[in-house]
């Protein structure tokens, strides 16, 4: 049996010689079932291991602009709104069931430093909110509606939980100080909080320069005070 392999000879019912492999053959034999079984194996760690293969979004936030959106309300007043953009810098890999939240609101206190006025978790709304549900999955950009100003008599600020807890001051006709705390979070990853200073008079002006003379508005360095 020369160039014969001695793997194995059988014979069959009738006495013929049969199931002989050449060394080609039994190479090829042992490649496709190897390849087959590392095959299986993937697909087991896939199954067992798979999401935390896969890597996670990563959730940034961003004042959208310091001189905010000039709107026109239902009543027909005048306003202007301030967003806070969710980006997620890995769009292939969504952020599920996502959402902006406010953790904490501090008000100047005697000192000129902030202390903290109220502390818990209520989740913003978005631009648009009654075309989307609550929570919403994070690929491309979503706006969320911080603040308004509007032209009201006398003016008037407010915030945009969606839920407003009683111990929680979401309207002012006054001037108001105020530093608020922000996280956008997610079934995988949450963001970095990002802390928003509003500085205001208490006055409204149309023009975009004039009323940024009236309400400032800037993220704060984690350190800053």
């Amino acid at each position: 049996m020369k160039g014969r392999s001695a793997l194995f000879v059988e014979m069959s019912k009738d006495g013929v010689q049969c199931g002989a492999m050449t060394n080609r053959q039994s190479t090829w034999y042992i490649i496709v079932h190897g390849v087959a079984a590392f095959g299986t194996l993937l697909v087991v760690i896939v199954a067992l291991f798979g999401d935390y293969l896969k890597p996670k979004p990563a959730l940034d936030l961003r004042l959208l602009s310091d001189t905010g959106e000039r709107v026109k309300f239902t009543d027909g007043t005048e306003g202007r709104f301030y967003f806070l953009r969710v980006e997620n810098g890995r769009r292939w890999t969504k952020a599920t069931s996502a959402g902006l939240h406010m953790l904490r609101l501090e008000r100047r206190g005697p000192d000129g430093g902030w202390v903290t006025e109220w502390a818990g978790d209520v989740q913003i709304q978005c631009r648009d909110q009654f075309l989307y549900p609550l929570q919403r999955d994070i690929g491309s950009p979503i706006d969320y509606e911080v603040l308004s100003v509007r032209d009201a008599t006398p003016p008037e600020l407010r915030l945009y939980p969606i839920f407003v807890p009683t111990n929680l001051t979401v309207v002012t006709k006054q001037k108001w100080e105020f530093v608020a705390w922000f996280q956008a979070k997610s079934s995988e990853v949450d963001s970095d909080v990002v802390r928003l200073q509003v500085l205001w008079d208490g006055l409204w002006e149309s023009g975009e320069e004039e009323m940024q003379t009236h309400l400032k508005i800037k993220p704060l360095h984690p350190s800053s005070s």
